[in-house]
């Protein structure tokens, strides 16, 4: 059974006054934990896939130490209402090594998550 911690945590708003589209979206960053405890070089991580869904789906691939606890990556801003975020680690060739999701509801502050990815690869 594969269990997923997910930690959600208010920043301050980075939206400016005035445009009432700006204000209907959120920003939202991103940082991931390797439940295992190892890093990315350790857990030969060549990259990590981020896919949001809100009211239209986002796709993003970042170095894995960027994103890496306490390391943040920064979303995009999505609308309000319920967003669903998926994480792959991913090997040099591509395969899933770790994996992890979380929802949250955003409601008109920056939002940010701490995703704790689980090893779903094969063992080297």
């Amino acid at each position: 059974m594969r269990r997923v911690v997910l930690l959600w945590v208010v920043a301050v708003s980075a939206m400016a006054p005035g445009c009432a589209e700006e204000e209907d979206r959120v920003p939202v960053q991103l940082s991931w934990q390797l439940a295992d405890g190892r890093d990315c070089a350790e857990a030969g991580i060549g990259g990590v896939e981020v896919i949001v869904t809100a009211a239209s789906a986002a796709r993003s691939t970042f170095e894995c130490s960027a994103g890496l606890a306490p390391n943040i990556v920064d979303l995009g801003a999505f609308e309000r209402g319920l967003i669903e975020i998926e994480v792959r680690a991913l090997s040099g060739s591509g395969e899933p090594l770790y994996e992890g999701t979380g929802r949250s509801e955003l409601r008109g502050e920056a939002s940010g998550a701490l995703i704790e990815l689980r090893f779903v690869g094969a063992d080297p």
